[in-house]
């Protein structure tokens, strides 16, 4: 045969090296180069750790530098505020004032008399004439002298005659029941006496035909109309009752009016007198200047 099959007998065909080696090559290429990648990764790795060391270095270095900033505008405050305390206290001194500082730590600035007055009702002494004595030693000089103590509505005290307590001890039930144990009259006649304390010269009305005024009170180049209304507080006095005193004021020559009553004023009555000569006293007004004028609070 001219092309004969070859027979190589017991060993096998020979291999085809060249492609196992191109299948190695890369591993080869890459144990060759893993020195090189692990030393590049170890100063990686040696880079970044400075680097982070070197940014928690500025970063504490920048807290530092701001806490300083703070310290600083924090003294800066401090050192204006002792500035203008300092600039307070001389002002004050030069004025002749004291300062007292009080249990709680607040400041007070008074006269010598005024600090030392402070002082001694902080001690839990009372007044009595020059002295400054317990309250126990007060009260019994107090008896002594046949007075008696007297406590308003508002919880005051006050050392009064008997006679005085009885009275105002009278006026001051009225006032807590709303004046429930006057009769209308009465009750004009209480607020009459409370204008003649005021100083006004006082002349109550007719029962009758009044014209829409129950008191006229003079002082000075002033005539007051005045009108008085006893109601419980749940009534309130309207704009009517506003308008019918200001048109008595042409009938009794009046210059000035005023409103008085055991209750209070509705928001429109308040409107109808804005801007007029008239006054209006309600309940808690009116025990006010009683306290003020008849018991002399």
């Amino acid at each position: 045969m001219l092309f004969a099959t070859p027979s190589y007998g017991f060993f096998p065909p020979f291999p085809n090296y060249g492609l196992g080696v191109l299948l190695l090559l890369p591993v080869i290429i890459l144990l060759s180069l893993h020195p090189i990648f692990s030393e590049m990764e170890g100063r990686a790795r040696v880079n970044v750790a400075s680097f982070e060391e070197e940014y928690c270095e500025g970063l504490a270095e920048k807290r530092k530098i701001e806490a300083n900033k703070e310290v600083a505008v924090e003294k800066k405050g401090l050192a204006k505020i002792r500035k203008r305390r300092a600039i307070f206290e001389m002002e004050q001194q030069a004025k002749g004032l004291v300062k007292l500082v009080d249990r709680s730590g607040n400041e007070l600035w008074g006269t010598p008399e005024q600090v030392f007055e402070w002082q001694q009702k902080a001690k839990g002494l009372v007044k009595y004439g020059e002295e400054w004595v317990t309250p126990q030693e007060f009260e019994r000089r107090q008896t002594e002298k046949g007075l008696v103590k007297f406590t308003d509505r508002l919880g005051r005290e006050r050392w009064v005659t008997p006679k005085q307590a009885e009275e105002w001890t009278i006026v001051d039930m009225d006032m807590r029941n709303n004046f429930a144990g006057l009769k209308p009259r009465q009750f004009e006649e209480l607020v009459g006496n409370l204008l003649k304390e005021m100083g006004y010269d006082v002349a109550l009305t007719s029962r009758t035909a009044d014209y829409g005024a129950d008191i006229i009170a003079k002082k000075g180049e002033d005539t007051v109309v005045v009108e008085v209304k006893k109601y419980a507080l749940t009534n309130k006095v309207s704009n009517r009752d506003i308008q019918r005193l200001l048109g008595s004021m042409w009938k009794y020559k009046a210059n000035k009016a005023i409103f008085v009553t055991s209750s209070v004023f509705t928001d429109f009555a308040y409107k109808q007198a804005r801007g007029a000569p008239i006054e209006l006293w309600n309940h808690s007004i009116l025990c006010e200047k009683i306290e003020k004028h008849l018991l002399k609070f």
